[in-house]
């Protein structure tokens, strides 16, 4: 599977700026994606060079994690190793008792989660779970279903949550289980309201990639992902559409 013509269009035209932003994680996420199952080249380069960015303007955060990380896995090289103890030093003196919204969690929390399976030797898995645990607790509203009283944060705490699973080996089963339930209740409380626009887009993701690594039942969940794909089609967003149609393969 080639990438999209309109998406090889988007990475040739956004030049990696080095600074982080919502917008281009979300198309870091995509080439991650597009390399997993397709092994783009074009992808694959695209987030080592917005690593390079990061890294060439002292710009390296939490959120830049997932870059960083890949970069470091796809060449070795000891610059993003160095990066990503660069980030760690900048939160780890237990800042995560600042976890106050679900903006927050989706920068910090991931990155943490990665940073300890990876380069940490899993000794603070159990810190990261149970930070995890006290955010879910202080900004989840069981009646709303919603984290923060809205479907934007509601989308980056899923997000949060998928990344931080992806990470989190099963063979740690305490930690893995108690990330996943919390997915699985976040994603109900996230449906159980009709979104547009990028919040909707983003809990499909989250959906998608739920089904992806066997955390929810397909023969349940495609046909609402197929749906809400095909709302954000009326709404115009057909680019956000066609992503998720990449990530969820043959709907």
């Amino acid at each position: 599977m080639d990438t999209m013509a309109w998406f090889r269009d988007y990475l040739q035209a956004h030049v990696p700026g080095g600074h982080w932003s919502a917008a281009a994680d979300n198309a870091v996420r995509v080439c991650l994606s597009l390399h997993r199952s397709a092994g783009d080249e074009a992808s694959r380069q695209y987030v080592i060079d917005w690593a390079d960015s990061l890294i060439g303007a002292d710009a390296c955060m939490p959120g830049s994690g997932k870059a960083l990380l890949f970069a470091l896995e796809a060449t070795g090289e000891d610059k993003y190793r160095e990066a990503a103890e660069t980030v760690m030093a900048a939160i780890g003196r237990e800042p995560l008792d600042v976890i106050d919204s679900a903006e927050a969690l989706y920068r910090v929390l991931p990155f943490r989660m990665a940073y300890e399976m990876r380069l940490g030797g899993m000794e603070k898995v159990g810190l990261v779970a149970a930070k995890f645990r006290e955010a879910h607790a202080s900004l989840w509203n069981q009646e709303t279903g919603l984290y923060g009283g809205d479907l934007r944060s509601t989308a980056y705490a899923l997000l949060a949550l998928v990344d931080a699973i992806d990470s989190c080996a099963d063979q740690l089963y305490e930690h893995w289980r108690a990330l996943v339930d919390m997915y699985r209740e976040v994603l109900r409380g996230a449906l159980a309201t009709e979104a547009e626009g990028e919040s909707a887009a983003m809990i499909v993701w989250a959906l998608l990639a739920g089904v992806r690594m066997n955390l929810i039942d397909p023969e349940r969940y495609l046909p609402i992902a197929r749906r809400r794909i095909a709302a954000l089609k009326a709404q115009g967003m057909k680019q956000a559409a066609a992503m998720l149609e990449m990530e969820g393969g043959a709907l």
